[in-house]
């Protein structure tokens, strides 16, 4: 299973996942093959991607808020189709 993860200090007091569909940035929450976990030291966010297929292909984005203020970083998922015969 893909996982991606992020670490920030000062502490956050919001990670976001989002992917880039139609357009338009969604928060990953609202779909179901994807999780996210925030660690107990609310420093660490981690993704995962369940069952990872190649419509999961494209860009998606990490978004920190901290009391510094609000740092995003995007970045691409590429999936490959393996053909076995």
């Amino acid at each position: 299973m893909p996982t991606f993860t992020v670490l920030a200090y000062p502490p956050p007091f919001l990670f976001e996942w989002r992917r880039l569909i139609g357009g338009e940035w969604v928060t990953l929450y609202k779909m179901s093959s994807v999780n996210s976990f925030v660690s107990d030291a609310k420093t660490q966010t981690n993704l995962y991607i369940a069952h990872l297929e190649s419509s999961d292909s494209g860009p998606y984005m990490a978004i920190v808020h901290n009391e510094l203020g609000s740092i995003e970083q995007e970045f691409h998922i590429k999936t490959v189709d393996i053909y076995i015969s």
